[in-house]
């Protein structure tokens, strides 16, 4: 006669984790006296379950936050140096000022937090 192997695995998956141990949990304490669960650490599953999912749902609730500020952040910056009335439309125009007012001392940009590349080339037209 062949044999079956059975195998039952845990979850990896926090939500269904935490499902699992709330069904286990529940069937338990359905059982009461007749569970045999009874000598193991059932309370202490319990605190940790409970424990568990609390933090998973600050979790899922401190993830869809991440989300809505990283959108509003990205409305602010501006998604592009096009977008107007966005921090980076403005920073373009701070750039262009001050390279006007440094012309041929480019480099001091650098004080102002730019990077300057000064190996950088201008392409004349015609020439590549």
């Amino acid at each position: 006669m062949p044999r079956n192997t059975v195998r039952v695995d845990i979850p990896r998956n926090p939500d269904e984790c935490i499902a699992l141990l709330e069904r286990v949990l529940l069937k338990h304490t359905e059982l009461g006296t007749s569970s045999p669960l009874k000598d193991l650490p059932m309370e202490r599953l319990q605190a940790l379950t409970s424990g568990a999912k609390t933090k998973q749902e600050l979790a899922k609730q401190l993830s869809r936050d991440s989300e809505t500020a990283i959108e509003e952040r990205n409305k602010l910056l501006g998604k592009d140096t096009q977008t107007e009335d966005t921090a980076r439309f403005i920073l373009v125009q701070i750039r262009d000022s001050l390279l006007s007012k440094e012309k041929g001392y480019e480099h001091r940009l650098g004080d102002w937090g730019f990077e300057v590349d000064a190996s950088a080339q201008t392409v004349t037209p015609g020439t590549g």
